[in-house]
C-alpha cells in the first residue's frame, strides 16, 4: 500500500467572474452550473480583466457541508488555459463516517508535511455503488493508525461524487499549531491547541 499525504483538490474547466471585494470569484462550469470560491491571498495579484471570459482550468481545495454540497469557502489556488475538458476530484484522508443508507462519507483531511493548511476539516463526498460496497470501517478522528482512502470522483450538480475508492496508507500529518494568547493581565500566558474544524 502506497503511502500518501492528506490532500483534497477539485479541478474543473470553466469561467471566472470576480466579485466587487476582488477575494472571490464566480465560476461558470462548462456545464453552465455555477459555483462561488474565494481566491487564496497569493494568486489574487494575478487575477487579471484578460482571464474574464476566458475558458480556464481552475485548482480549486474544495469544501462541503454535511449534505456534500460544494461550499463558498472552497478555495482557488491555481488557473491556466484550457486545452480540454476537466472535471475530477482526488481526496485523501481518514474515513471518520460511513453514511451507507445515504450513499456519503465524511473525511478527514489533516495537515499534511509539505501544504500550508493552517487546521484540519472534513469533507463529505456521496459515493457510487461500487464504492459502497468497498467502504472500509471508519476510524475516530484521533485514532493512532494510518489507514486511509483515497477518493476520486466527478463534481455532479454542487456535490462531490465519488467513482473509486483505493485504501491508502496515510503519512503522518504536520502538527497542529499551538497558539499563544494574548497577555494582557501581566500573568505568564497560556497556551492551547487549537480544536479540528
Amino acid at each position: 500500500m502506497q503511502e500518501r499525504v492528506y490532500a483534497a483538490t477539485l479541478a474543473v474547466t470553466g469561467t471566472i467572474r470576480p466579485h466587487q471585494d476582488g477575494k472571490r470569484v464566480t465560476i461558470i462550469l462548462d456545464d453552465g452550473s455555477m459555483l462561488t470560491a474565494k481566491i487564496r491571498a497569493f494568486q489574487r495579484p494575478k487575477l487579471t480583466p484578460q482571464l474574464i471570459g476566458e475558458r480556464l482550468e481552475l485548482h480549486l481545495w474544495p469544501r462541503t457541508d454535511e449534505q456534500g454540497v460544494l461550499l463558498p469557502t472552497t478555495q482557488l489556488y491555481k488557473w491556466r488555459p484550457a486545452t480540454k475538458a476537466t472535471n475530477r476530484f482526488q481526496i485523501t484522508g481518514r474515513l471518520v463516517r460511513r453514511k451507507k443508507k445515504l450513499s456519503r462519507a465524511v473525511i478527514l483531511i489533516r495537515r499534511n508535511q509539505q501544504g500550508n493548511l493552517t487546521r484540519e476539516f472534513t469533507l463529505e463526498a456521496h459515493l457510487s455503488d461500487n464504492v459502497i460496497t468497498s467502504l472500509p470501517k471508519a476510524l475516530p478522528p484521533g485514532a493512532r493508525n494510518n489507514q486511509g482512502v483515497t477518493l476520486e470522483g466527478f463534481l455532479v450538480n454542487g456535490h462531490l461524487v465519488a467513482v473509486t475508492l483505493e485504501l491508502a496508507r496515510l503519512a503522518t500529518p504536520k502538527p497542529i499549531k499551538e497558539r499563544r494568547d494574548r497577555n494582557t493581565t501581566g500573568r505568564a500566558p497560556t497556551y492551547r491547541t487549537r480544536s479540528a474544524a
